[in-house]
């Protein structure tokens, strides 16, 4: 695995986390950014690159995509 692929691994790993975080808050998806600090739009992009599983778990909308970042 090169610099680049755990580069984009490290970041899929961070915005799950959070996006796992924000589920779990019970916060609105605007005041949970603000107080993150970054904006919403940024919350629906992860959002968009991952769906969410029933369990509360993420997984990859299309992992082949993710991986040419």
């Amino acid at each position: 695995m090169n610099t680049r692929e755990i580069a984009v691994e490290y970041r899929l790993m961070y915005w799950a986390q959070i996006l796992r975080e924000r589920s779990k808050s019970g916060l609105s998806i605007k005041a949970f950014c603000k107080s993150k600090g970054f904006h919403e739009n940024v919350n629906y992009y992860w959002q968009n690159k991952y769906e969410c599983r029933g369990d509360g778990g993420l997984t990859p909308s299309n992992p082949t995509i993710d991986l040419k970042l």
